[in-house]
């Protein structure tokens, strides 16, 4: 008998992620001070706010970009083919669960939190209790609020349970259905510490001052390096919240954790208290004002981007080149070496074309009309072709100015050795776009030249010609 009723839990079970918190994290970027009121409003009544949020904003989760547990979905499959009746049991919103349950299409029943109770924990239990009787059902869970339920079942199946909590389930007939992701690999995953490498920009003016080996030098700028480091991080993670519907429809950026529902959104957010308070504790101890200006600079230029500006075309592209500039200056602001203009606007115009061709590269890869997120449809494509190339052209002219600057000059003792750079950088930043035509660049062209063999070699020789010019 038991094996004809099958109740499954919603959040961290059936899907991955968890719709109360979605709901708060929609609700707190679409309006904050309404989520506010919402919450003292229904202060003591978890089941109240749930309803709040269902009535006061707009559902912004979507049934179908859902991160579903396909291990679970198929098993329920199997069981309604077999002529068992599916039950939907939540602690969530009836209006989400009934969603939910119509885009899946095959729950015999719903039971959800609505005005009047929390479905959750003892609550689920005994609502499914009196509804089948006890031990006349089959529960799938994932969490300790589970542990009532599971002992009121037929049969507890646990679902992405950890041993610890695995050995917690009293029921005599449990199974530990499948094993969930490493929490701190995805949580490293989530920093994305390989964009640190960005930050390497901060060393730029003492390499280009030949004061790469000075330590007292060196040693202030990594901590200049790990306080944007830490800053950039945590500005990832805020970004990922607020694009976690558009990332979603990305054929690649679904794999990221919060999309995924492999991090929680709680842990998300401390993550980003705790990697933004130790970015601004590291500024602080450099003892530089204006470093520390520039870090918030920095830092709110990022959040305005990730809420905003990104959404803006054309004014996005500027905003990520002044980004990685802004870089540049915090490097000189710490080592107290100041860059010649030709240097910063070769670089502003560098990284203006690596904006675009970023672009163009999430065109490239995508056959919808327009970018999900961002401000363009698909007859900008030529227009950001061509200024992406213009930028690249545009900085190659700059490049050559600066090689005529005094500061060159000065620096070197054989400066026409380093006309030998022109030629190629001119290949590696063609490359770029060449690839970008091709299909080959995803999304972030500054990790592509760091993992492509062929800019190593060209960086090699750049570094020859370098060092016979200083020589």
């Amino acid at each position: 008998m038991r094996d004809k009723i099958i109740a499954v839990d919603l959040d961290g079970t059936l899907i991955y992620s968890d719709l109360t918190w979605e709901s708060l994290l929609f609700a707190l970027f679409e309006n904050p001070l309404k989520l506010m009121w919402l919450i003292i409003k229904t202060m003591g009544s978890l089941n109240k706010l749930k309803e709040g949020l269902s009535q006061h904003f707009s559902c912004r989760v979507s049934p179908e970009k859902l991160p579903y547990n396909k291990e679970v979905l198929d098993f329920l499959m199997s069981k309604k083919k077999a002529g068992a009746s599916l039950i939907l049991a939540t602690a969530s919103h009836i209006s989400q669960a009934e969603k939910i349950a119509s885009y899946l299409g095959f729950f015999d029943a719903i039971m959800a939190s609505d005005h009047n109770v929390n479905l959750k924990s003892h609550e689920k239990a005994k609502a499914l209790v009196k509804a089948f009787g006890a031990k006349k059902f089959i529960y799938l869970g994932n969490s300790k609020d589970d542990l009532p339920v599971w002992d009121a079942a037929g049969k507890a199946i646990c679902v992405n349970c950890s041993q610890a909590l695995f050995k917690r389930v009293s029921n005599t007939d449990k199974v530990l259905f499948s094993k969930r992701k490493s929490l701190v690999k995805e949580m490293f995953h989530l920093l994305r510490v390989y964009q640190w490498v960005k930050n390497t920009l901060l060393f730029l003016p003492l390499i280009a001052a030949h004061k790469i080996f000075n330590i007292a030098l060196f040693a202030k700028t990594g901590v200049g390096f790990l306080s944007f480091s830490c800053v950039a991080s945590s500005l990832y993670i805020i970004n990922d919240l607020i694009d976690l519907n558009h990332d979603r429809s990305h054929p690649r950026k679904c794999h990221r954790p919060l999309a995924r529902g492999s991090v929680p959104i709680p842990i998300a957010f401390l993550l980003f208290g705790g990697l933004m308070g130790a970015g601004v504790i590291l500024a602080l101890l450099t003892e530089n004002r204006a470093f520390f200006n520039i870090l918030i600079l920095y830092g709110l230029s990022s959040f305005l981007y990730s809420i905003v500006l990104k959404r803006i075309a054309l004014l996005d592209v500027l905003v990520l080149a002044f980004l990685f500039v802004v870089r540049i200056f915090a490097g000189q602001i710490l080592s107290n070496i100041d860059l010649t203009h030709w240097f910063l606007l070769f670089s502003g115009f560098i990284f203006f074309s690596l904006a675009l061709a970023k672009r163009s590269a999430e065109f490239r890869n995508t056959e919808k009309t327009e970018l999900s997120g961002r401000g363009y449809i698909q007859s900008d494509y030529p227009l950001i072709l061509s200024l992406g190339v213009g930028a690249t052209l545009m900085s190659l002219v700059v490049f050559g100015l600066y090689l005529n600057s005094p500061d060159v000059m000065a620096l070197y003792k054989s400066p026409s050795y380093l006309w030998g750079v022109m030629p190629l950088m001119t290949y590696a930043l063609t490359y770029v776009w060449l690839m970008t035509g091709r299909g080959k660049l995803h999304d972030d062209p500054i990790l592509f030249l760091f993992k492509s063999r062929r800019m190593y070699f060209l960086g090699a020789l750049i570094f020859i010609c370098t060092i016979l010019a200083k020589f």
